[in-house]
């Protein structure tokens, strides 16, 4: 791994973070720059659903639609995104051969051998994880789940500033209505 290559992506994830409020621009600039700055094929990122039992898709780069609508992530099936979700640590695994994996055959039609999953965490609360998905079973070493992990918190950072964001426009547009109610005018 061509430490150019994370300088690269991790540059274009910093400034996509910081540039953007459209949380979906920079969630999918993010798993372009897991992807690319990994040098595998596709990278994804999925968030916890309101019930805590599936993860939702949010992002993805380089997956075929047929892969993306193969049917839902679900904590109860998918024993590797439960064990990210619970222990709140990464998990590489060969999909082909890992009896944990959802979706064996689904993974061997797209091209897929081997994933390398890392919770999104945001407080000490996992909320979500980024996956990334190569083509052939390799070894990642701790600079990679290094690089992995950095761009897991941003993607987690920016989904907060996202909440965040929309909290504080939802309260000015609400106590912006109110005051020109009790000053007798309608709002513009």
């Amino acid at each position: 791994m061509s430490l150019g290559r994370y300088c690269k992506a991790f540059y274009e994830a910093s400034v996509s973070l910081t540039s953007s409020l459209k949380l979906q621009d920079v969630l999918g600039d993010l798993v372009r720059n897991a992807a690319e700055g990994m040098g595998v094929k596709a990278a994804s990122i999925r968030l916890l659903d309101e019930s805590g039992k599936r993860l939702e898709l949010a992002a993805a780069y380089g997956l075929s639609q047929e892969y993306l609508s193969k049917g839902p992530v679900e904590l109860e099936k998918s024993l590797i995104d439960r064990e990210v979700i619970r222990k709140a640590e990464s998990i590489s695994v060969d999909v082909l051969r890992d009896k944990r994996w959802q979706y064996p055959e689904e993974a061997k039609r797209e091209g897929i051998a081997y994933v390398v999953c890392v919770p999104l965490m945001r407080m000490g609360t996992v909320i979500g994880t980024l996956r990334v998905y190569s083509e052939k079973v390799v070894q990642f070493d701790r600079g990679n789940m290094e690089f992995l992990l950095a761009l897991a918190n941003m993607a987690a950072t920016a989904i907060y500033n996202a909440k965040l964001y929309k909290l504080v426009r939802t309260n000015w547009e609400r106590l912006t209505r109110e005051v020109w109610e009790l000053l007798g005018r309608d709002v513009v």
